[in-house]
């Protein structure tokens, strides 16, 4: 009997046309005037305390922009984004080649840092056919969002941890499966499958497949 097949995607500027998914949620937070500006000061101040020493946390790790703020509220703040803009934030060949996987029996899988909060309802919204999915979880306390994460932020190592379990968990074939991601932050991740593909890459990555000559998609 054959292995199965994994077909891995990061979301942010791989499946998504051009925009991170939190970013454009902040900004339009901002443009609605509805998250606190206190909150906005204590992320600002967070970012400037950790950038030059941990960028990564002081920005993708950062989610005091949420401090304070009820969860029914931002909830709502969802649906009202996705409204705005949801049908038009995925790319569209990025959901043909999630469909296509799924359409050959491959284990579709999604991964990225952004938060739960977030993916879970656009997914919903696009009926994207993924059989796993893991984002950021945001803690909650008493019903208030406290600007923490709960758990794994799916990022850089993390992510080509997680891949390494879910190889053995399954029993998967990753010489026969396949990598989607954008960034040099995911080369640990790709480097694990037989078919990694740079989708809408930055430029260390782009130099990376060259070399190694993977795939280099560009999609719309």
């Amino acid at each position: 009997m054959s292995k199965p097949v994994l077909a891995v995607f990061d979301l942010d500027h791989t499946l998504t046309s051009g925009r991170s998914l939190e970013s454009a949620f902040l900004l339009f937070l901002c443009r609605r005037r509805v998250v606190s500006l206190r909150a906005l000061l204590l992320s600002a101040l967070f970012y400037l305390k950790k950038v030059w020493r941990d960028p990564v946390t002081a920005s993708k790790r950062n989610k005091l922009y949420l401090k304070g703020t009820a969860r029914r509220d931002a909830e709502q703040w969802v649906r009202d984004f996705l409204v705005e803009e949801g049908d038009g934030f995925l790319a569209r060949e990025g959901e043909r080649l999630v469909r296509q996987h799924k359409g050959l029996g491959h284990i579709t899988i999604l991964v990225t840092g952004s938060p739960e909060l977030l993916v879970g309802p656009l997914l919903h919204r696009r009926e994207l056919p993924f059989d796993r999915v893991y984002s950021t979880s945001l803690e909650i306390t008493d019903g208030f969002f406290t600007g923490g994460i709960l758990g794994t932020h799916f990022y850089g190592n993390e992510k080509a941890a997680l891949v390494g379990r879910l190889a053995a968990e399954l029993g998967a074939d990753l010489g026969q499966s396949y990598c989607y991601a954008d960034s040099k932050s995911d080369l640990a991740m790709m480097s694990q499958f037989g078919h990694p593909v740079a989708v809408n890459s930055d430029k260390a990555l782009r130099r990376t497949a060259v070399e190694r000559q993977w795939e280099i998609l560009d999609l719309a």
